[in-house]
C-alpha cells in the first residue's frame, strides 16, 4: 500500500486517475477485498492472461455500466478466464457475454511496432480448454462462443444485424491491426455510454490503435489511460457526437 501512497502526487497530475487509484487501494488493502473473493479465486485458479487485480477491475466496471443496453463482448478470450469473469458480472445485471476466439494463436505481428514483443502463433489455446474452464468457473449459460478470427466474425455479425449494440467490450487481442479493426467496427454500432477496456497498453501497437480510434470515433472518448497496477486502459464513449 505504501508504494501506491507514494504515487499519489503522480495521480494528482492526472485527475482521471485519482478515483481508480483510491478505488484500487480500497479494494485490495481493506476488508472490502472479501467482497470479491470469488472473483479473485477464479483468477488465481483458471489459467489465463489477466491478473487477479485486472479480473476484479473488469468485474466492477461492468457492474458500474449496468444501465447501458447491450451484450458484453470479449475479444481474445484465450482459455476462457476473461469470459468467466465477465459472465459473473453479466449474471448480476442479466446480460450475456459474446466471446470471440480463434484458438489459433496470434496472427503475424507488425514488424515495426511489435517485433520481439509478440510472436505469430503465440497464445494458442483449444476449444476444449475454453469450454472446460467456462463450465468450471463461469456462468456457461450466459456465454456464447464465436469461433474464428475476431475481426471477421465481428464484421459479419454487424453487417447481418445480429449485433447492433453493446454495453461493454474487453479487447485483449494483443496486436495493433486486430485491435484497431475491432475498435473501428465497434464505433459503427456505438450509441454513447459504452465502455471499452483495452489490454496490453504498454505495447506500441496498442497505443497507436487506441490513438487512431479516439481521433476517428464519431463520439467523444474519455480515456483513463492506465488503471493502477494493471495493463488496462478504459475508454468511455461519451453520449456526445463530434
Amino acid at each position: 500500500m505504501f508504494a501506491y501512497l507514494k504515487r499519489i502526487p503522480e495521480y494528482l497530475k492526472h485527475p482521471n486517475l485519482i478515483i481508480p487509484a483510491f478505488d484500487y487501494i480500497y479494494t485490495f488493502y481493506t476488508p472490502a477485498r472479501y467482497k470479491y473473493k470469488n472473483i479473485l479465486k477464479i483468477a488465481q485458479n483458471c489459467e489465463g492472461l489477466i491478473s487477479p487485480i485486472e479480473a476484479v477491475y473488469l468485474y466492477k466496471t461492468i457492474l458500474r455500466n449496468r444501465e447501458i443496453v447491450g451484450d458484453i463482448l470479449d475479444f481474445g478470450s484465450y482459455k476462457g478466464l476473461s469470459s468467466c469473469i465477465l459472465s459473473q458480472s453479466g449474471k448480476k445485471i442479466k446480460k450475456n457475454v459474446i466471446a470471440f476466439e480463434s484458438f489459433k494463436g496470434l496472427p503475424s505481428p507488425n514488424l515495426q511496432l511489435e517485433d520481439g514483443f509478440f510472436k505469430e502463433g503465440e497464445y494458442k489455446a483449444s476449444k476444449k480448454e475454453f469450454i472446460g474452464n467456462v463450465n468450471k468457473y463461469g456462468i456457461s449459460k450466459n456465454i456464447k462462443l464465436i469461433e474464428g478470427d475476431a475481426t471477421k466474425s465481428l464484421k459479419e455479425r454487424i453487417e447481418s444485424k445480429k449485433l447492433t449494440q453493446f454495453s461493454f467490450a474487453f479487447i485483449d487481442v494483443d496486436l495493433y491491426a486486430s485491435t484497431k479493426n475491432i475498435l473501428f467496427l465497434l464505433d459503427t454500432i456505438t450509441k454513447g455510454g459504452e465502455i471499452i477496456c483495452v489490454h496490453d497498453i504498454y505495447s506500441h501497437g496498442i497505443k497507436k490503435a487506441m490513438k487512431e480510434f479516439i481521433n476517428h470515433s464519431n463520439y467523444r472518448v474519455l480515456v483513463r489511460r492506465q488503471i493502477p497496477a494493471t495493463c488496462i486502459a478504459e475508454l468511455i464513449i461519451r453520449k456526445i457526437k463530434k
